[in-house]
């Protein structure tokens, strides 16, 4: 009977351990596939006191924080606050977005407002390494000291509301241009900019 007992006890310890362990590899696959992933959210990008203004507005309103890194705060001529965010899913940036408030603190409209459901069916696991895709990009821009950052591209070609969705790795250099962007899972490139404009 003692060891009938044992055996009750113990083979769910040893099913929930072996779920446990294949878990625990599947993370590991995951998080090699995933390898040099830089884009990550981190901490707001605005002054401390900004930041004690900008919870205080979004918790008036009733507004989450969650996926939003705040990278500009600014006042105009009429007492509205205009608050920039990146806006991120799974830790990968998927848009921008602006909360806009009243003098009073009441929130007045968001431009682009955030909704992960647009990116809840498309993995955030790239297929193409980041050192992979500095070295597709290092084809069109000559520039040392590339960097790679994962993002959700929006291929805004038949216009914003339609656009379709993708992993991407943005590649560049310290300043702004040039830049291309590269599908995550394939390697091939979806947009490319020289920065010259005419």
């Amino acid at each position: 009977m003692k060891n009938a007992l044992t055996l009750f006890i113990l083979i769910p310890v040893l099913v929930l351990s072996g779920c446990s362990i294949a878990n625990n590899n599947q993370e590991e696959v995951e998080n090699k596939n995933a390898e040099d992933v830089s884009s990550s959210i981190s901490e707001h990008l605005i002054s401390a006191d900004q930041i004690t203004e900008m919870k205080e507005l979004m918790e008036m309103n009733g507004e989450s924080l969650d996926g939003l890194q705040a990278y500009r705060l600014e006042k105009d001529e009429i007492g509205m606050t205009h608050i920039r965010f990146n806006f991120y899913v799974n830790d990968v940036k998927a848009d921008e977005t602006i909360y806009h408030f009243k003098s009073d603190g009441t929130l007045a409209s968001i431009t682009n407002k955030p909704d992960a459901s647009k990116y809840s069916n498309i993995s955030t696991i790239p297929k193409i390494t980041k050192s992979q895709a500095i070295s597709i990009a290092r084809k069109k821009i000559k520039d040392s000291g590339l960097n790679a950052v994962l993002e959700f591209w929006h291929n805004t070609s038949g216009g914003y509301e339609t656009s379709q969705v993708m992993l991407a790795w943005r590649v560049q250099a310290d300043k702004t241009y040039p830049y291309i962007v590269i599908d995550a899972q394939n390697g091939e490139t979806l947009y490319f900019d020289d920065g010259i404009r005419y």
